[in-house]
């Protein structure tokens, strides 16, 4: 007999769904990948500094300190990596990714790749010369592109010798030289005929070259990885030492005024004066002092880019900081929750990382996060989200119950502090009523009204997880469990029938 009601009970649900719901077609589908927090390269435009890194690209306006996520959607950016940035005399901004180059000028952008240009691979590495008028370009696969007036031409030497490795990082000295950096390969110059390869067995440098730069004497600085700093004067190469502890390794260079270098490592921001390395005064303020990029801008501001914590805006040594997490920060997503007053989606990440967020926001032009850089949340593992006719966001996580936003305001109801059945929480959602349904791990279903846990069902089976609770109506609400079936509960007369489609007697619990 329960089979018979059982087949029933399904016939009912999947008939009505064949017979009511005429197929709809699929009109547009989007993916939105994984977010890496890595800051790859900064551009100051003046009015916004653009940050590109492994999740995309960033636009911060400099006034309003607004920030604007490009992508796919809302430009002509294709792909999420965004490995080089450059500006031109004409506007332009060049952007390297992982697919090729992109040039974007007011609303027009340009893509080449290998497709329609001479670019056999992802551009890595971009600079332009004013005097020369061209864009110099490396690229992930070792070759080195200069692109003009004339055309594209790859750059090749008469001696056989080519760069070898993705090129990190390019630039011109005031001789017309051309400076590549490849991964694991020295450092290579082109004197308008031949490569030439310096490497630990020509100069006091090992390992890889993290960045290049040129100073106003025209000397160049060429940074190694393990912290290191060598230059050369157009004659002889000078070796400046190590940075001092605790500097392990080393990012990115810039040559500043007075011929200072400045210098990004995984220790903060290091300044060289031609004579000793000296801490920058902000390293204790920043967000994280694990560096990638660094931009000095009007004065005494700094940007700089970080390995897991986007973006820090310094002015004196009040830093403020932008996480830029465009992208779901991971891909594991584990429930969705809309928010229709103000037009938002939600997703649950279920991170307790301290570099990830615990949630995402997307609006169809910007993102958002809930992270430990805006929330008193540092490690929940979140499992589900819901959103009230309030905007009310509710975060139900596996470690530390339930989290509650109302505006900026955050309350935490645990099972030590409140009536909440127990700190696992595995589904949300919202009832017609405005009331939140919570499901737990151990089969329990509560209802929350009025900062009170009021419990709606207890299945026998404790080992049985409330996977997903779906509202029907104003009485009624479906629960779906992963041993014990499908739970439907009916709300009569301020009593809760459970009617069970699953082999177990219904109960009836009083409130």
């Amino acid at each position: 007999m329960e089979d018979f009601f059982l087949t029933s009970a399904i016939f009912i649900l999947t008939g009505c769904c064949c017979f009511s719901l005429p197929a709809q077609p699929v009109i547009h589908w989007q993916t939105f990948p994984d977010y890496e927090g890595i800051i790859n390269c900064m551009l100051d435009l003046d009015s916004a500094v653009l940050a590109g890194g492994d999740g995309g690209l960033s636009c911060i306006n400099t006034s309003t300190f607004q920030v604007t996520y490009l992508n796919s959607c809302n430009s002509g950016l294709t792909g999420t990596k965004v490995l080089a940035l450059e500006k031109d005399t004409l506007g332009s901004v060049w952007i390297g990714t992982s697919c090729g180059l992109i040039q974007w000028q007011g609303n027009n952008w340009t893509q080449y790749t290998p497709q329609n240009s001479v670019l056999t691979a992802g551009v890595s590495a971009i600079r332009y010369n004013k005097s020369m008028d061209a864009l110099f370009l490396g690229l992930t696969n070792g070759e080195v592109i200069r692109k003009d007036s004339n055309g594209w031409n790859l750059i090749v030497g008469t001696n056989g010798i080519t760069v070898s490795g993705q090129v990190v990082d390019i630039e011109c000295d005031l001789n017309g030289n051309i400076w590549a950096a490849p991964i694991f390969h020295g450092v290579y110059r082109f004197d308008g005929t031949d490569w030439q390869l310096f490497d630990q067995t020509n100069i006091p440098l090992y390992g890889t070259v993290s960045s290049i730069a040129i100073d106003d004497a025209g000397t160049v600085w060429v940074l190694g990885i393990i912290a290191k700093l060598v230059s050369f004067d157009g004659t002889a190469w000078t070796d400046h030492g190590y940075l001092p502890f605790p500097v392990n390794f080393s990012h990115y260079l810039s040559a500043e005024e007075n011929n200072t270098l400045w210098i990004s490592t995984t220790s903060g921001l290091y300044i060289y004066d031609g004579t000793s390395y000296t801490s920058h005064p902000v390293n204790p303020f920043l967000t994280n002092g694990d560096l990638f990029y660094h931009l000095k801008w009007k004065g005494q501001k700094l940007w700089t880019g970080s390995f897991t914590s986007g973006v820090d805006f310094a002015s004196g040594l009040t830093v403020t900081n932008f996480p830029l997490t465009p992208e779901l920060e991971q891909s594991g997503v584990q429930d969705i929750a809309f928010d229709n007053a103000q037009g938002k989606v939600w997703f649950a990440t279920g991170d307790n990382q301290l570099v990830r967020a615990f949630a995402g926001g997307y609006d169809d032009i910007n993102w958002y996060n809930i992270s430990v850089n805006n929330s008193p949340i540092h490690t929940a593992e979140s499992r589900a989200i819901a959103i009230d006719n309030n905007s009310t966001l509710f975060l139900g996580t596996i470690n530390e119950g339930l989290w509650m936003r109302q505006g900026n305001n955050w309350t935490h109801y645990d099972d030590s502090s409140s009536n909440l059945n127990n700190n696992a929480i595995t589904a949300l959602a919202v009832d017609s009523n405005n009331n939140l349904l919570i499901g737990f791990v151990n089969g329990v279903v509560q209802s929350f009204q009025t900062n009170n846990f009021i419990t709606l069902i207890q299945d026998p089976n404790i080992k049985s997880s409330i996977n997903h609770i779906e509202p029907e109506n104003d009485t009624t609400f479906w629960v779906a469990t992963d041993s014990s079936g499908l739970i439907r509960s009916i709300i009569v007369l301020m009593m809760f029938l459970i009617q069970v489609l699953s082999g177990y007697q219904p109960t009836i619990l009083k409130i």
